[in-house]
């Protein structure tokens, strides 16, 4: 005698306990899968900033190159200070100093005296080299020039060179409205949160935007 053999489908309860239980692990994995690709990210950042660093000192260690360039005119400050830059990521919006600028204080009296739309006419440089800067409230900044990178890390540390462009408006930033990645004069890339330190700071945050806001 045969047996009949039947075969039983999935309830739409099970459906729904599996569908529950998918959703469950996907919830926790996408946070961490999230986190991954940031890491990624900066590690591709990272890479790129540090490629540009290698090339300038290549760039300083030919006999070639000259160990006091003539100083930058201010229109070429103002095109280093927002330009673009080729990453193993994307092309990226990065801030260059033409000088040595170590905090907010120093900031201010580099955008009041390069940056500014309003500000015109030759830099003020002194015998040594040094960009002789005044802030809004005319207090009086020497600004060491910024040609030789070596030099820099040898006198003044990690002193930042290149940054992602900061503004107080997300849609200007290059990559987020999170932090920022920095290369220092000493070789090194260092991911800063915002707000923190120089240059992380809501001052070159906001006077970024009004570059920006007074130049365009």
């Amino acid at each position: 005698m045969l047996k009949r053999c039947t075969m039983r489908g999935f309830s739409l309860i099970e459906l729904m306990v599996v569908l529950a239980i998918i959703s469950i692990l996907m919830a926790m994995y996408l946070p961490i899968l999230s986190k991954v690709m940031r890491k990624a990210e900066q590690i591709a950042v990272k890479e790129g900033f540090r490629q540009e660093q290698l090339g300038r000192f290549a760039d300083n260690a030919n006999i070639a190159h000259p160990t006091a360039p003539p100083a930058p005119t201010r229109e070429q400050c103002r095109q280093a200070y927002r330009r673009t830059v080729e990453t193993s990521r994307e092309p990226a919006i990065v801030t260059e100093l033409a000088f040595v600028v170590r905090n907010d204080a120093e900031f201010k009296a580099y955008w009041n005296t390069v940056l500014n739309p309003s500000a015109s006419g030759p830099l003020d440089i002194d015998a040594a080299g040094n960009l002789i800067a005044t802030d809004e409230d005319d207090n009086e900044f020497r600004l060491p020039p910024l040609h030789d990178i070596w030099d820099a890390a040898s006198r003044y540390g990690a002193v930042p060179v290149l940054w992602e462009f900061l503004s107080s408006v997300p849609a200007e930033m290059s990559a987020h409205n999170l932090g920022i990645e920095v290369l220092y004069a000493d070789g090194h890339v260092e991911y800063l949160r915002y707000p923190n330190v120089f240059p992380a700071t809501p001052v070159v945050a906001e006077l970024g935007h009004r570059f920006v806001q007074e130049t365009s």
